[in-house]
């Protein structure tokens, strides 16, 4: 996989009508497994927001090279990938990027937090240590209704640690 800047002026010479549609990165793949993941070089000087723009670039990939259908179909990739951070352990991440920009991706910040609450709840931590003030309490607050309102949480874990592994999910 190749990593690149996209083609872009340099952030001094653009003007930003609208933060909310500049693209920061792109992901473009093919059946055979060759992906391109393209930045915008002004997201390196937002560190946790690069980040978190690659890691749902490169799940994009992932979620690609499985055999199983898109939950949703293709009009919900870019939900299922912001999603697939937080299953795969990079909620924290995904968060932090959001609240460094004020952007908050495909998915709103509050249904990212009730996911990282629910992931994290599944395996038994929080880690609300690396989230600011204002993502920690709105992960706490959904902690409380998953802990209130899921009583089959045990049963949940269980089965998911039961569950065989599958290769390229």
């Amino acid at each position: 996989m190749d990593v690149l800047a996209l083609d872009l002026l340099p952030a001094e010479y653009r003007v930003d009508y609208n933060a909310l549609s500049a693209v920061g990165g792109t992901w473009q793949g093919d059946e055979t497994g060759r992906a391109v993941v393209r930045y915008d070089p002004n997201m390196t000087n937002h560190p946790l927001a690069f980040l978190s723009m690659l890691v749902h670039e490169l799940l994009h990939h992932r979620l690609h090279m499985t055999p199983l259908d898109m939950p949703g179909g293709p009009e919900a990739e870019e939900l299922a990938t912001d999603l697939h951070c937080i299953t795969t352990g990079f909620g924290v991440i995904s968060m932090a990027g959001a609240e460094q920009v004020g952007w908050q991706g495909y998915m709103r910040q509050d249904t990212r937090g009730f996911a990282l609450a629910l992931f994290c709840a599944l395996r038994g931590d929080d880690g609300l240590e690396h989230l600011t003030p204002r993502a920690a309490r709105m992960v706490r607050r959904a902690a409380r209704f998953v802990a209130r309102e899921l009583g089959e949480l045990p049963g949940l874990r269980r089965a998911l640690e039961n569950a065989p592994a599958r290769s390229g999910a």
